[in-house]
């Protein structure tokens, strides 16, 4: 019996006829001399789908844009499908909405999004979004606007194998860098602080207390477009790991160095310039098992948390503060350069570090020279400033192989880093029209 069908005689095996999408049932029962028949009949049940989704892109770049990275986001009209996203004449690839590609090259950009059901039917039309990448030359794009501080409002790191997840105290969580006029977010190692974390565990009859302390082991970058927007921050970090008894005595202290690393974070979402409220998040966070150093217990952590895994989400909203701003300074210097100007508070000492960098073909910076400098009180704003024989030699062997590269001047005062102004070197050693830069 095929469904609400009647009993008809069959024989093994058995080819139902065409049936139509939905969910189909098939009864079978033993028959004695046509009049006797199990009571019993086995049932069997499925489904059929051979429809397709549909995808739609919700968020995307469009025009041209000034920026090597771009997030995208998409949806499906059915709510079990998964994505599959191809960017230009590459492969489709799994991904999750929103996906932030970066490294992008300057040029045309096209991405392909379809979704794929559960019963392996895809859209064979993706949705498609184009736009174009160009990297900003002279001083009109690329120069630093201001230093950026976003502090956390609220946050919370899901483990699936909690029953609650880990709340990040607010205020507790922060990023602090320079934000091009291209929406480009810089922040150094020392820019990323994070909070620390107690949760209580409990293994095998035992209840303990894990202290976490996350903190970065690289710098970060993302987009923080001025005008508002999809933004982004990615950076890496570790997890250092103490574990301690609700009496307080250490069973994993603090010289035991247990961590959970590397981790990964590329937090995507957005920007609103009108509340300043910076909304970001991440699904499907990698989290390894914890190290060697954590002895016998880490692998007591590893199994209440269940670890490794790559289903533990990120999710956190920042309140955003815009610093000090520093107006664009473009200097024409020769490879030979022995100064630069520095825009130093008038009547003040000015002390900091000047940051030699090669620049690659996609933005990458190349740190090759760092010199410490300390002007004493001056009379006016802007003073030269005399380089090191050390950054003077790394301009002319830059100048030389024909390298684009930016001097960065990182100015403090009373010990604190205020401002960043960038200098972008013209050595004559590139061709450019309109002369050489």
């Amino acid at each position: 019996q095929v469904d609400t069908g009647a009993w008809a005689t069959c024989e093994s095996p058995y080819e139902t006829p065409e049936l139509a999408d939905g969910r189909h049932n098939l009864k079978v029962r033993a028959a004695l001399d046509g009049n006797v028949y199990d009571p019993t009949p086995v049932s069997r049940g499925w489904t059929i789908d051979t429809k397709a989704p549909t995808t739609t892109v919700t968020q995307a770049p469009s025009g041209t844009i000034e920026s090597l990275e771009a997030s995208v986001a998409f949806r499906s009209d059915d709510r079990w499908a998964t994505f599959q996203c191809k960017l230009d004449d590459g492969d489709f690839a799994t991904c999750a909405s929103p996906t932030l590609f970066t490294k992008l090259t300057e040029g045309s950009h096209t991405l392909y999004v379809r979704a794929v059901d559960p019963y392996g039917n895809r859209d064979d039309s993706p949705a498609e979004v184009s736009w174009l990448v160009t990297i900003p030359t002279d001083s009109g794009g690329g120069t630093v606007t201001g230093s950026t501080t976003a502090t956390l409002t609220s946050g919370q790191l899901v483990f699936p194998a909690l029953d609650q997840p880990l709340v990040l105290p607010a205020g507790g969580l922060s990023f602090s860098g320079d934000v091009s006029s291209t929406g480009e977010w810089t922040v150094a190692k020392e820019g990323v602080v994070f909070p620390k974390i107690q949760q209580a565990l409990s293994a095998n009859g035992l209840n303990v207390i894990a202290n976490i302390s996350i903190s970065s082991v690289g710098g970060g970058s993302g987009a923080l477009p001025k005008d508002g927007g999809a933004a982004s921050m990615s950076f890496p970090a570790q997890l250092k790991i103490t574990l301690q008894t609700e009496g307080g005595l250490f069973l994993i202290p603090e010289s035991a160095q247990c961590y959970l690393r590397p981790i990964d974070f590329r937090l995507v979402g957005t920007y609103d310039p009108d509340t300043k409220v910076l909304s970001l998040d991440q699904e499907n966070v990698q989290f390894p098992k914890t190290s060697a150093g954590c002895g016998s217990l880490g692998a007591t952590f590893d199994g209440v948390l269940g670890l490794p895994r790559n289903d533990i989400s990120l999710h956190v909203e920042f309140a955003v503060t815009q610093n000090a701003s520093v107006s664009p300074s473009i200097a024409r210097v020769s490879r030979g350069a022995t100064s630069v100007p520095v825009n130093c508070p008038a009547a003040n000492a000015c002390s900091g570090r000047v940051v030699v960098s090669t620049l690659g073909s996609h933005g990458r910076k190349t740190r090759i020279a760092v010199s410490n400098f300390n002007l004493p009180r001056a009379r006016k704003a802007n003073v030269a400033l005399k380089l090191s024989s050390s950054v003077q030699a790394a301009l002319k062997k830059a100048g030389s192989k024909g390298l684009p590269v930016l001097v960065e001047l990182w100015p403090a005062h009373a010990g604190k880093a205020a401002s960043v102004k960038r200098v972008r070197l013209y050595d004559g050693s590139a061709k450019r029209k309109g002369g050489k830069r």
